[in-house]
């Protein structure tokens, strides 16, 4: 059941060649060494089958209903009632070997190889698939340091050993014990506030992803900078610049090991015990970066100290303050809270990453505990920076002229409207930015929480999407105003062909995408739901006007039809490939079972890492050439009628028929022209245009090449 989510990316050195308490040693099926921290979890039967289709695009459909599945499926339940017999048994065990032991280092042992994550011998590797729970299992490691006093023993290698073992067989009773809760709870009347409660759950568990970082600072510099007095009066410091000292801190920790790595690498098979000594400095070195002090901080920052103090205090906690907490799915202090004050002037911080994914979470915690308080702003903050880059994201695809933010309308028959952001293309883009928050009850799953939000964030959202729908299409609006009441004037031209809804949230709520129509009684309504995060990472690897406005059609399209998707990074992967088309028609053919879009994202976590490791990174693209892509760029306003048609036609070409194109444009030097599609050629011509002819086929015109 538990998604692949994308791992935080980490700063880990190319070649890395080390061992030590928690880490250890494994070949890879090429012969190398690879490095495992925490171990693999444990597989279940299998009541789906997982495929490969051509081009690499993987899928998964569960076993057809009849006597195998009957069997798998006792099996199944046979295995987690096994494993949530043990669980209590489990955690016993790991909270006495934890609380008997020096914390601090204890923890360090099992986090901080778990940060670098799977190493090969190249200098990057996609691990995702393999560390996606280890973030979420550090969070609980913690939080049941969190239960009680510290001990102070040290904790040789064997100790550390055996504590990853039982933290992977809590999580293995912990999974077990919630997917057998799903089954035997009475159902709520909507199979889709079921599984959506389900997943939230499984993601509240094992996901500890909110986006890329370079995202969630876009997100926070977006909320916060223009407010950055306001917050440094009421909390201390601005909120920013969490995601900033954090990447700050470890491109300076990083700097200071990269001092030790020639030599334990130079080292480690001619001198064993220069190596030795190097890779105990680096530990140390790697110790130390977990452990903040905050004019050491500022100092690798560039923020002043009273700053960063104020900061580390707003996210901190101390031993011994949740003595209740006991299992993964119990409420964690710790998440809201990921720094540990020592009372020494020094805060121990065993996951820096967690700190900027718990910034919003910590500020919600924080206006809930003061509604009447000036904090209560952050509230608006939030609301309105949240539109605002929504509406930036569309802009650098479209560009100014075509995107409207905060467009008003009259409907003759509903009266008056509004909508959040309008691409003014031949086939318009309407959406709708929410930043409802979620509570950690909903995040772990309570039915009412999740049906809550679905009303208030899915149904709202709908309500202005589908009024502005049928203004468009069923009444031909075409004028809008700023404000309402205000003097409209036409901002669509000509005819509206389509309309793609799509509502964007502030929180990441990926179940919501594609049951949250089906809880509010909206089951089958073509919408894209996405957060804001996701946006950005779309925008960024499409673009251009073209491949961003069929992957927005196409994404609708898939919400209601299939495949199942679990996160957006996997379809966009999927859509660099073949735009989900095979995968597509494979959910389309066998209405029978459940076919799941499998981990797409490869190239797409290879890119953001190799960004925040400084190496030379491959984007991942969908392979049209740029001729093509600037024509339809070009003619984006050009409202002929015949866009979108030429777009799909371009989107559903396979790189095969590009490599025939060039091929005929080397050949045929004068102008000449190709057929893409059995309704569209291209052409070659003084200017890009797209036309439709007497017979009703399209031609897509590149700007000929000058000689």
């Amino acid at each position: 059941m538990t998604s692949r989510r994308r791992k935080l990316p980490t700063r880990r050195s190319p070649g890395r060649k080390a061992s030590r308490s928690g880490l250890t040693r494994e070949a890879d099926a090429g012969g190398g060494t690879r490095f495992r921290s925490l171990r693999p979890d444990a597989e279940l039967p299998r009541i789906w089958r997982q495929s490969e289709l051509a081009g690499q695009v993987i899928y998964r459909e569960t076993i057809p209903p009849g006597p195998e599945r009957d069997g798998v499926v006792e099996a199944l339940q046979a295995e987690l009632r096994a494993r949530a017999a043990r669980l209590d048994i489990s955690i016993d065990a790991l909270q006495s070997l934890l609380l008997a032991h020096e914390p601090v280092e204890f923890i360090n042992a099992i986090a901080i190889p778990t940060s670098m994550g799977l190493r090969d011998a190249g200098p990057a590797v996609d691990d995702a698939p393999d560390t996606v729970t280890w973030p979420a299992k550090i969070e609980y490691l913690v939080g049941l340091a969190l239960s009680g006093p510290p001990g102070t023993g040290h904790a040789p290698t064997a100790t550390t050993d055996k504590a990853i073992s039982l933290l992977g067989d809590v999580f293995d009773g912990a999974s077990a014990k919630q997917l057998l809760g799903a089954t035997s709870r009475e159902s709520t009347g909507s199979h889709h506030l079921d599984e959506a409660s389900l997943l939230f759950g499984v993601e509240h568990l094992f996901d500890r992803m909110p986006g890329y970082p370079r995202h969630l600072e876009q997100i926070d510099a977006e909320v916060f900078d223009g407010h950055r007095s306001f917050y440094v009066d009421q909390i201390g410091f601005n909120p920013a610049d969490v995601g900033r000292v954090v990447r700050r801190r470890a491109t300076a920790a990083q700097k200071r090991a990269d001092h030790f790595l020639p030599i334990v690498n130079g080292a480690m098979r001619q001198d064993p015990e220069t190596a030795a000594v190097a890779l105990k400095e680096l530990f140390a070195t790697l110790d130390g970066t977990r452990l903040w002090g905050p004019a050491s901080v500022a100092s690798d920052a560039g923020i002043a100290a009273e700053e960063i103090e104020a900061m580390l205090a707003f996210f901190s906690t101390t031993f011994g303050s949740q003595p209740a907490f006991r299992e993964p799915t119990d409420e964690n202090l710790f998440r809201t809270r990921p720094c540990i004050d020592l009372g020494t002037g020094i805060f121990f911080v065993p996951d820096p990453w967690a700190l900027s994914a718990a910034v919003h979470l910590r500020m919600a915690e924080e206006v809930a505990a003061h509604p009447t308080g000036t904090i209560k702003r952050y509230r608006h903050h939030r609301e309105d920076g949240h539109e605002r880059l929504v509406a930036k994201a569309f802009r650098r695809v479209f560009g100014d002229p075509l995107v409207g933010q905060g467009r008003h309308y009259a409907s003759p028959s509903s009266g008056p409207g509004e909508i959040d952001v309008l691409v003014r293309t031949e086939w318009p883009l309407v959406a709708e930015a929410k930043a409802h928050g979620l509570t950690d009850a909903g995040r772990r799953g309570a039915p009412g929480r999740v049906k809550r939000v679905s009303q208030d964030l899915v149904e709202k959202a709908l309500d202005q999407t589908h009024r502005a729908r049928m203004y468009i299409l069923d009444e031909a609006g075409r004028s809008f105003s700023d404000r309402e009441g205000g003097a409209a004037r036409p901002e669509l031209d000509g005819e509206v062909h389509g309309l793609t809804e799509l509502v964007v949230t502030f929180e990441r709520m990926d179940p919501l995408g594609r049951q949250g129509p089906g809880i509010v009684d909206l089951a089958g309504y073509r919408v894209w739901i996405i957060c804001i995060a996701d946006l950005l990472m779309v925008v960024d690897l499409l673009p251009d006007p073209g491949a961003f406005h069929h992957y927005a059609r196409v994404r609708a399209e898939v919400a209601t039809s299939g495949p199942v998707v679990h996160m957006e990074s996997d379809v966009l992967g999927a859509y660099m490939k073949d735009r989900i088309a095979q995968v597509s028609a494979r959910a389309a053919a066998e209405p029978d079972v459940t076919v799941m879009l499998g981990y797409s994202s490869s190239e797409i976590n290879r890119y953001y890492t190799d960004l925040e490791l400084g190496l030379d990174a491959d984007k991942p693209a969908t392979r049209v050439p740029e001729p093509i892509v600037a024509t339809l760029s070009a003619t984006t306003t050009s409202h002929t009628g015949v866009w979108v048609d030429a777009v799909d036609a371009v989107m559903a070409a396979t790189p095969r028929t590009w490599r025939k194109w060039r091929s005929f444009v080397r050949r045929h030097k004068g102008i000449a022209v190709f057929g893409l599609s059995d309704r569209v050629e291209i052409t070659s011509g003084p200017m890009p245009e797209i036309t439709r002819s007497g017979d009703g086929r399209i031609e897509l015109r590149t700007r000929e090449r000058r000689t």
